[in-house]
This record gives structure tokens, C-alpha cells and sequence, in this order.
């Protein structure tokens, strides 16, 4: 049965809206401060970031926001994976990094069984995604019992690690670096594993693609919550 909310229910949401505000408050502040001792027009440099962020008249408003909010997805997953860790009382900062070695084990797991029925090869990617990035958290748990060392130092150090190991494996040829275009990433990911797009594409925003991935992000956070 559902009934009224309780006095202390009402007493945490307010306090969580309130230091949520304080932090959105405290951010933009912090960032004014920074194009001021930079020597750059806070107002002109705030519209820029709005206009990149979520568009205006002039451009339109479809491809900004949902390419802002595409990629907030992960960060937002990523985001969550830190205040489990917190939670738990390990001050971990390496999520950037096992992110980076979950997508890595995904791809390398499609490139190389990509003949798969795609439900179960998604399947699978989730799997090797998960596992990868939390054997990668593994090396600072080992370092953290084995050899005392801080989880805060290894795991941001990790992130490098990581961060060079997917640049060197995009990049060198015959690795996972792509074969249908030039540069250093790996081939695009066939429309029957990806995410499901969400959004109807219109002729005149050919490029606003808003997938699942954002709504799965969405829910995720009361969850976690």
C-alpha cells in the first residue's frame, strides 16, 4: 500500500536538492572565477558553452543536445560506479579507466566474433565489458592488499595505463585499428549491436542520434541512489 511520505523522506529529498543546488551553484561559480583570472568574458564564454552544449536558434537545438546527452550516458554509468566505490569506503578515481578497458574488451570481443547472433554477441560484449573493467579495478585492489598502496594513487595512475594501451591498439595497424577510416580508433560498431536509437531523425537533423544508452543511465541513478 502507498501512502503519504514520511516526514523523514521529505527532510533527506530536501537536503539532497539542497546540496545538489549548492554543488551546481558552487561549480558555475568556481568556472566564472576561472575565465575571470584567465582574462576571458565570462558571459560570452558561457553562451559559447551553451550553444555548443544544447544549441539556439541559429543552429537548432536537435543534433547539440542530443550529442550532449549521448555522451553523457557513460559518465553518467561511470559516475555511479565512483559512489558505489565511495560507499564501500575505497576513495577510487580509476572509473574513467575501467570504462576505457571494458570498451576495449567489448570491441576486441566483436572484432573478433562478430559472426555471432547479435543477441547473443551482445550478450557477451556486456559480459567482457564488465569483467575487463573489473579485473582492471582488480590490479589496485592487489596493490592496495599486497604492497599498501593507496587505491587514490593507483587507480588515476591505472587510467593512464589505460588510456595508452587503447590509443596503441587503435593506432597500430593490424590491432583494432579501424579498416573503413582513417585516424586512430577502431571501426564503427554495426547497427545490429548497437544501442537502439530512441529518437526519430529528421531530414533536416540528420545527425541528432539519441540511443537507449540515456535512458538506461537515467534509471540507473535512483537506483543507486
Amino acid at each position: 500500500m502507498i501512502g503519504r511520505p514520511s516526514k523523514q523522506s521529505l527532510v533527506r529529498f530536501v537536503r539532497r536538492a539542497g546540496f545538489a543546488l549548492a554543488t551546481i551553484t558552487g561549480l558555475v561559480a568556481v568556472m566564472i572565477l576561472t575565465l575571470f583570472a584567465l582574462h576571458i568574458p565570462p558571459v560570452s564564454a558561457i553562451e559559447a558553452i551553451w550553444d555548443g552544449a544544447i544549441g539556439n536558434s541559429t543552429i537548432g537545438t536537435l543534433v547539440p543536445i542530443t550529442v550532449t546527452l549521448t555522451k553523457t550516458a557513460p559518465l553518467i554509468l561511470t559516475g555511479l560506479s565512483v559512489v558505489i566505490a565511495w560507499r564501500a569506503g575505497m576513495f577510487s578515481i580509476g572509473a574513467e579507466g575501467q570504462l576505457l578497458v571494458g570498451a576495449l574488451a567489448a570491441t576486441a570481443l566483436w572484432s573478433a566474433l562478430g559472426w555471432l547472433y547479435p543477441p547473443i554477441l551482445i550478450s557477451l560484449m556486456t559480459a567482457a565489458g564488465a569483467v575487463a573493467g573489473a579485473a582492471w579495478s582488480g590490479a589496485a585492489a592487489w596493490l592496495r592488499l599486497h604492497r599498501n598502496v593507496p587505491e587514490v594513487i593507483s587507480t588515476i595512475m591505472l587510467n593512464y595505463v589505460a588510456l595508452d594501451v587503447v590509443g596503441a591498439l587503435v593506432t597500430a595497424p593490424g590491432a583494432l585499428h579501424g579498416k573503413t577510416q582513417p585516424g586512430p580508433h577502431s571501426d564503427p560498431l554495426p547497427a545490429a549491436i548497437a544501442m537502439p536509437n530512441i529518437l526519430a531523425v529528421s531530414h533536416n537533423a540528420p545527425q541528432a542520434h539519441l540511443h537507449l544508452g540515456i535512458a538506461i543511465a537515467f534509471l540507473a541513478v535512483p537506483c543507486v541512489g
